[in-house]
């Protein structure tokens, strides 16, 4: 029972660490994309900026249609994250296409 409890507990970590990793993504490619698309620093951190707020968004939506109460935990959960990771899909690839 108890390795069965840090088994779980391991997985909820890691899946929440992947799950959201793309949260960061506009700050972890900013100075990338500054060079690239010659950026001020004001409009990395509007970029930035517009990653969080659509999580905000996300969040308020999910909340207003009462998701957690309707769409299975897991599922939820592994929808947020696809989506939040094909919505900052484009600053990857920019990132791969110049490294």
């Amino acid at each position: 029972p108890a390795t069965a409890i840090r088994r779980f507990g391991a997985c909820c970590g890691l899946a929440g660490a992947r799950g959201t990793s793309w949260y960061g993504a506009g700050s972890a490619v900013g100075p990338t994309l500054a060079c690239a698309w010659s950026l001020s620093t004001t409009e990395v951190g509007w970029l930035t900026t517009a990653v969080q707020l659509g999580v905000v968004v996300g969040t308020a939506v999910s909340a207003l249609l009462n998701l957690a109460d309707v769409v299975p935990t897991g599922r939820l959960f592994a929808t947020a994250a696809v989506l939040g990771a094909a919505a900052n899909l484009p600053l990857t690839r920019q990132r791969a296409a110049i490294s």
